[in-house]
């Protein structure tokens, strides 16, 4: 407790001998406390010279352990705790988990990790703030009609019922329209969205603050997992249109490269999952059963553009990861130098990325640079083998991939802007 024989054992250490303590009544307090309120003044000039006279409570030991090194690399312990949903799955992990030998237990642990996030994706369901704002920023400007809304948010939601992704009971049925202007409200309220009223037009729209969509990203990403092969989906049919994808081994190369771009933002479903999935898509969208995904290659334009049009609210659902390797790969070039370190890399990508978004000749999202996916973009390039990692700097490997891979993602991103126009969004 604090009180005057506290304050004075304090006041001896600094040998401060000329002590004032006085105690100052609660009588007129309302506290429910009857702790002591004890208080001393003293001049900040007596302190200072008492400071060379204080003396410590312990003294700092003479002598240290000597440890031998072992590694170069930090070492830590990890409790890995697991939530099991299905008790019946209690023994299968149990199993799973003393079938580990040392050799291979970092192996089988991320393996398992790997698993255990997979599974808690597949089971997070699409709820009306996560859904608005999928919807909402998939415009640049985020600027929508209500009708527009509801009718792209009700495409979500049938898609989501045939996938089998789960949906929260408040998007199903009449409760869909108003537990999504709940949703908004609540974003109204908070001025994340605004309401620009075009009396002209006799129209309302909906607009997230620009300041707000990085914010709000976190609710979309944390659905946008879901998507993911139905927005790779959406690339392939259009390459299969156009004619840069006629042969099944530049289907299967086509598809593995677009999930590899993805890798180091999800966790991804597995190839033969992606694959599985891919081929539901495409009947979803045609209405038929197929035996292969490799039917499609072989598909009527007429086919082509009904999955383009069960599919086309995902078009854009990834551009901003696109937007952001673009921003990535053009930083590298400009800097043009064999080795950067990641706070130039940063500086450098802000100033161009600011230069691009006013432009708009590629970059439209105001959200494709944000700190954590601009570093995951040169995780991605690492494991591309453009560039190399070394303590705290980069090496750039192969500047003519850099050059490469910025027509490529430029390339990209402008399909999905011509798909929008295409079919009216």
């Amino acid at each position: 407790w604090i009180n005057e024989d506290y304050l004075s054992d304090i006041l001896d250490r600094f040998q401060i001998k000329d002590k004032n303590i006085q105690v100052i009544s609660r009588e007129n307090l309302e506290s429910k406390s009857k702790n002591k309120i004890v208080y001393f003044e003293i001049s900040v000039d007596d302190i200072i010279d008492s400071v060379d006279s204080y003396i410590p409570v312990t003294t700092p030991p003479s002598n240290f352990i000597t440890y031998s090194p072992i590694s170069e690399y930090p070492s830590s312990s990890r409790d890995l705790s697991f939530s099991i949903n299905n008790p019946v799955k209690l023994n299968e992990l149990r199993n799973t988990i003393e079938k580990y030998h040392d050799e291979d237990l970092k192996e089988k642990t991320q393996s398992l990790a790997i698993e255990c996030f997979r599974a808690v994706g597949k089971g997070m369901p699409v709820t009306p703030t996560s859904l608005l704002t999928l919807v909402m920023l998939d415009d640049p400007q985020g600027a929508l009609t209500w009708k527009q809304i509801e009718e792209r948010s009700k495409d979500v939601v049938d898609f989501c019922e045939f996938m089998e992704i789960p949906v929260t009971n408040s998007l199903k049925g009449k409760l869909h329209g108003q537990s999504l202007k709940t949703a908004m409200d609540m974003f109204i309220n908070n001025k994340k969205v605004k309401l620009i009223k075009r009396e002209k037009l006799n129209q309302v729209f909906y607009s997230i603050n620009d300041a707000s969509r990085t914010h709000l990203l976190f609710h979309k990403n944390m659905i946008l997992h879901h998507f993911i092969v139905a927005g790779i989906v959406n690339a392939t049919w259009f390459n299969i249109f156009n004619g840069n994808i006629k042969t099944e081994a530049q289907l299967n190369k086509y598809l593995v490269t677009k999930r590899k771009e993805l890798k180091y933002e999800f966790y991804l479903p597995t190839v033969k999952e992606m694959i599985k999935q891919a081929s539901r898509i495409v009947e979803y969208a045609t209405g038929e059963q197929i035996d292969s995904l490799n039917d499609a290659l072989n598909f009527t334009p007429e086919k082509l553009y009904s999955i383009a049009s069960k599919v086309r609210r995902f078009s854009t659902a990834f551009s901003y990861i696109y937007e952001a390797y673009f921003i990535a790969a053009t930083t590298i070039k400009y800097i043009d130098e064999e080795e950067f370190t990641e706070e130039r890399f940063l500086q450098v990508a802000k100033e161009l990325f600011e230069m691009e978004i006013e432009h708009g000749r590629v970059v439209k999202y105001p959200e494709s640079f944000n700190i954590p996916v601009m570093k995951g973009s040169l995780n991605y390039l690492i494991h591309l083998g453009v560039i190399k990692k070394l303590g705290t700097s980069y090496s750039v490997e192969d500047m003519n991939a850099v050059s490469t891979l910025i027509e490529r993602f430029a390339r990209d991103v402008n399909d999905q802007v011509a798909i929008n126009l295409k079919f009216g969004r």
